[in-house]
Formats: structure tokens, sequence, C-alpha cells
């Protein structure tokens, strides 16, 4: 369990893949995020949350039935998973230096 949530945190899932499309078309972008698109934003993890607890569990029960790790509902506790993930330390994030044309002028060959 332990190693499932180390690789898989809500963090790697959905804030770093936010922040990165953020960063690749920024709300300064002009007609990219008009409507109906938004402009994502993170929501900074809080295992306190319900919804966010659930997901960490949710996950790591697929990502356990997937590779056939067995575990208990002693592991998925919140006391047991609020450790695990206590120890975790997550980089801190660095955008990719990829940049996405907005420009539907520019011509590519």
């Amino acid at each position: 369990m332990g190693q499932i949530t180390h690789t898989h945190t809500p963090k790697t899932f959905a804030a770093r893949y936010i922040v990165q499309s953020s960063y690749l078309c920024p709300c300064s972008a002009g007609l990219f995020w008009q409507s109906p698109k938004r402009p994502p934003s993170p929501i900074e993890f809080d295992l306190k949350d319900s919804l966010h607890f659930s997901f960490v569990v949710s996950a790591a029960r697929l990502y356990a039935e997937i590779y056939n790790i067995p575990y208990s509902e002693k592991d998925l506790s919140q006391e047991a998973v609020s450790r695990m993930l206590s120890e975790i330390t997550i980089p801190e994030y660095r955008p990719a230096e990829k940049r996405i044309e907005t420009d539907e002028n520019v011509k590519f060959d």
C-alpha cells in the first residue's frame, strides 16, 4: 500500500496536470480560455476532506486489485493512510519547457 500511495499521490494525478496546463496556456492566452472553456486551478490536497480521502483510498484499491497486492481495511483506515502520506515528500514542481501555439494563423511545415 505504501508504494501505491507514494507513486500515485493526488498531486501527481491532478494538480501537476493543471499547473502544467496553466503554464502552457496561461489565462492571458486570449481567445483560448473563452466560453465554454474555463482555466483550471489546482486544489490543495487536504486529507481531512472526505472527498480527497475517498480519492486516495479508491485509487489505492484500484491499483491493489490491478497488481494483485493484498490489503486489509486496516491498511485503508484514515490513520494508516494519513501516516503513509505524511512520509511522502513531493518535490517542487518544475513545468516542462513546452509551449502550445494558440495562434490559428501560424502554419506548420
